[in-house]
């Protein structure tokens, strides 16, 4: 009975294993012009919340600019994901604004989005994490 109870719990560790299969999410940021500030970094699942909504993001960073260039997010689920980032400049924890609206600090989001009023879709900037290593390239715009 104990060797059955055994080999059942390490099957279904197994199968739980293959089951919740996660990646790595590498990111290349090129552009950041200014050492002042910190970079945030917000990983979205839920179309909703996207990017307005950054306390409700999947996975939340917070990086100095000098070690932006080039992030890992390890252990994200397969599904899909979008990502906005910007450079607070004063660090307070916010996206700054125009008084257009417009973004006033640098920024740079997932996908190839096309800019209407107000904020991207998600369904713009979405991407796919469907393998073991998903590797973004993007660029800060100011």
């Amino acid at each position: 009975m104990r060797k059955y109870f055994f080999s059942s719990a390490l099957l279904l560790l197994f199968l739980q294993a293959f089951q919740n299969p996660v990646a790595t999410l590498h990111i290349h940021l090129d552009g950041i012009k200014s050492a002042r500030g910190v970079i945030r970094i917000y990983l979205f699942k839920n179309p909703d919340n996207f990017p307005v909504r950054k306390d409700l993001a999947f996975r939340k960073i917070t990086l100095s600019p000098g070690k932006a260039g080039d992030v890992e997010l390890k252990n994200i689920p397969y599904g899909t994901y979008a990502l906005s980032i910007f450079q607070d400049l004063n660090n307070n924890g916010k996206m700054d604004r125009t008084w257009f609206g417009m973004p006033g600090e640098p920024y740079a989001v997932s996908g190839r989005p096309v800019f209407r009023f107000g904020p991207p879709w998600f369904s713009d900037c979405s991407f796919r994490i469907d393998r073991p290593d998903v590797y973004l390239n993007l660029k800060i715009k100011d």
